[in-house]
């Protein structure tokens, strides 16, 4: 026969060579490790032991060396067999029960949470939203203490909040299945045990957009937490005491009734909402992702028209490939190199670069760093040329960004495209706005490509280049022409990235396809 596993394998130096199953695992480790001074004494117990069993001393000795033979290279088939029907069966999972399956991978997150850099959970989340399957956002009226599946969505735990731990969640769900949903954020603190659910705890839920079913700001739920709070102190003391608030008495027959005092009923201030930038800011702090608005969908036009790739795909390119990337500062440590001269720059910073699709480790040398340290600031939005680096990379989609220059938006539209390309339209444009356009061109001079594509009547389209007149890419000349021809009739022309590692003495610091 043909040993396979391991665990075989010590099964027959311990029945047939009477070895403890303890001494015959220390054996086929040392067979594995070669260790001849061990596998000598190994070898004596088990031929003695066998011989005790009935088997001539050569049959032993031949099957020792059969187990010498298959331990060496069956030491992992037991644990590779065990991954292939995992891997089986959670591919089967994954692809019949794709909700059910991303759910549990969700539950399985959430004790490992890591608010201050991309996590697991929001890795899972970003798959499925490239699966088509809908996360619905934290609801204290409907999220359960883990993620679980409704109606074919999965709804977000309320474990997975920070600040929001087992305790608080379970007092949350169990109030809400006592009484009913939540009508209020007074309802709330009067209803969950402030012990579990502290103030604080309240704070990440609204941050978190857990309230926004109740139908308020969260920027007014804000405000009031302090008297809600208050509010739900001063109830409880009156219930110790045996008083009754003023709908008591029709708790029983009217039970819709929301038991609240005057104070309670106050109206909510009268203040605006949080603008997009301050959720955004305010979810990735307490959800570890921007849930309902990410602070750069502004700038997905800009990006796209500009970058050579998004932050999520140049984490995956080979070594040394030269990018343009665009994206979001955060995660910044600033630190200094040992070894330095005299006089050179020794700071150089690590920093996350994120974008809409996912985000890179982005490293910044000394030399560099000294040049655009001002833009390395949390929160600042930027373009970053440079390279890939795969030196330390352990899988696919881990590689680092060696940045080279960085730019605001404002300076990579000057710098970092190759020329403008203009979309007329014959049955919208007139020949009086071509007019216009060329006297507005003509007013920025500069070393940018010009490329025209021309919508004729007949359903053709004409593409022209205009060798001669060159410009230079400046916002307000673009607004302009924006507001001649309409917001489809502009695009900037994308440049092949190369890296300062790339290029030689004075040479062009960009490839341009002219």
């Amino acid at each position: 026969g043909v040993m396979v596993y391991q665990e075989q394998i010590m099964r027959i130096l311990n029945r047939l060579g009477k070895i403890p199953l303890g001494n015959s695992y220390s054996c086929i480790k040392a067979i594995s490790k070669k260790k001849e001074e061990q596998i000598g004494k190994y070898r004596a117990q088990f031929i003695n032991g066998a011989h005790e069993n009935g088997l001539t001393k050569d049959k032993a000795e031949e099957i020792f060396e059969l187990i010498i033979k298959f331990a060496g290279y069956g030491f992992n088939k037991s644990h590779s067999t065990a991954y292939a029907l995992i891997a089986y069966m959670t591919a089967y999972l994954k692809a019949h029960y794709p909700v059910e399956f991303m759910a549990a991978l969700l539950c399985g997150d959430v004790s490992k949470r890591n608010l201050k850099e991309k996590d697991s959970t929001v890795e899972h989340i970003e798959d499925c939203r490239r699966m088509g399957i809908t996360v619905i956002p934290p609801d204290v009226n409907t999220s359960k203490q883990l993620y679980s599946v409704t109606d074919g969505k999965i709804t977000f735990a309320l474990t997975a909040i920070k600040g929001c731990k087992d305790w608080a969640a379970d007092k949350i769900v169990i109030a809400r299945d006592k009484g009913g949903r939540f009508r209020s954020l007074f309802d709330f603190c009067e209803r969950v045990d402030n012990r579990a659910c502290s103030r604080g705890t309240v704070e990440f839920l609204i941050k978190a957009g857990a309230f926004d079913s109740l139908g308020s700001h969260r920027s007014q739920l804000f405000r009031i937490l302090e008297q809600a709070f208050k509010s739900a102190q001063s109830t409880a003391e009156d219930k110790a005491k045996g008083q009754s608030t003023f709908f008591s008495k029709f708790e029983d027959d009217e039970p819709e009734v929301v038991i609240a005092k005057p104070a309670v009923l106050a109206a909510l201030p009268d203040i605006e909402e949080w603008s997009d930038k301050e959720k955004a800011i305010f979810e990735k702090e307490v959800l570890g992702f921007y849930l309902s608005s990410h602070p750069l969908k502004d700038y997905e036009l800009i990006f796209e028209q500009i970058r050579s790739h998004n932050c999520f795909e140049a984490s995956g390119l080979p070594d040394r490939t030269d990018v343009i990337l665009a994206g979001v500062v955060n995660d910044i440590k600033v630190s200094s190199t040992k070894n330095t001269k005299q006089g050179r720059p020794n700071q150089f910073a690590m920093f996350t670069l994120e974008d809409t699709d996912g985000q890179i480790r982005s490293i910044v040398w000394p030399e560099q760093y000294a040049q655009c340290s001002h833009l390395i600031k949390s929160e600042s939005i930027v373009f970053a040329v440079g390279r890939t680096d795969r030196t330390r990379s352990q899988s696919d989609n881990d590689g680092n960004f060696i940045v080279d220059e960085m730019y605001t938006v404002e300076e990579a539209v000057e710098k970092l495209s190759r020329g403008l390309g203009i979309t007329l339209d014959e049955q919208r444009h007139s020949v009086e706005s071509v007019k216009k356009l060329y006297e507005i061109l003509r007013g920025y001079p500069g070393q940018g490509t010009l490329e025209f594509s021309v919508q004729l009547r007949n359903g053709s389209l004409a593409q022209l280049r205009n060798p001669k007149l060159r410009v230079a890419i400046r916002s307000e000349m673009q607004q302009r022409v924006v507001e001649l021809l309409g917001n489809d009739a502009i695009r900037l022309l994308k440049v092949i990235p190369k890296s300062r590692e790339s290029r030689n003495g004075n040479q062009k610091q960009w490839k341009r396809n002219t």
